[in-house]
């Protein structure tokens, strides 16, 4: 493990001193189609959660994960930016 976790840093510190260019499109459009998809199974689900508690529970874990979708899609825009 010790071994393993030096390789790592040995990996990092010149990627940290010398980091390489980010292609800033690709988290955005992933966390941009991750979104409308998490949205649109939350769509989906909100119909059935009035009726069921553990589908009620599904549409607001879906409708938190949009949220969590957009960060990717932020840091892509920061980067452009």
């Amino acid at each position: 493990l010790l071994a393993l976790a030096l390789l790592l840093v040995l990996q990092a510190v010149p990627r940290l001193l010398d980091p390489p260019p980010v292609d800033a499109g690709v988290p955005l459009a992933a966390g941009l189609v991750a979104a409308a998809l998490n949205a649109g199974v939350a769509w989906l689900l909100a119909a059935p959660a009035r009726d069921h508690a553990a589908v009620r529970l599904a549409w607001l874990h879906n409708r938190g994960d949009v949220l969590v979708s957009l960060a990717p899609a932020a840091s892509g825009a920061l980067v452009l930016l």
